[in-house]
């Protein structure tokens, strides 16, 4: 399927054991360096609910400046402390990059309940929205 590009995307997880989460892996669409920022929410994340704005329920856990390694997935650094989830939990994400539309994504199916192919064993990765525009603590999210 094809790669599009927004300014980034918005995620939960389902841990289906009891782990520890010390970093991402993103698909930046660039080879330069770029500021990206990584903000968590203990709720669900869902068509129903989108968070858009930040309406004061999400944590910035990174803000790190990391150059892509297009065509392969981009490393982020660890985390500053790890995320510890409990088997049953979830967890939303948001990662964004300002002043570019340079991370990829799928287009989906707009089934929010869809687990992707990034899902394994031990935890669940339901299909999210893309970033259509990140100003720095306000995000509009419409793409899935």
């Amino acid at each position: 399927s094809s790669c599009y590009t927004g300014f980034g995307n918005q995620f939960e997880i389902l841990a289906l054991h009891d782990m520890k989460i010390e970093g991402l892996d993103i698909q930046m669409r660039t080879s330069s360096s770029q500021n990206i920022f990584v903000y968590t929410r203990s709720d669900t994340y869902s068509e129903n609910s989108r968070h858009n704005n930040f309406d004061g329920g999400w944590t910035m856990i990174q803000n790190v400046n990391v150059a892509g390694n297009h065509p392969s997935l981009t490393s982020l650094p660890n985390f500053d402390a790890p995320i510890m989830l409990g088997a049953g939990e979830k967890l939303s994400f948001t990662v964004a990059i300002k002043h570019s539309r340079s991370i990829g994504f799928l287009k989906g199916t707009n089934n929010y309940n869809a687990p992707t192919d990034a899902s394994t064993d031990d935890l669940i990765v339901y299909e999210g929205s893309s970033v259509t525009n990140y100003y720095g603590g306000e995000v509009s999210s419409c793409y899935t």
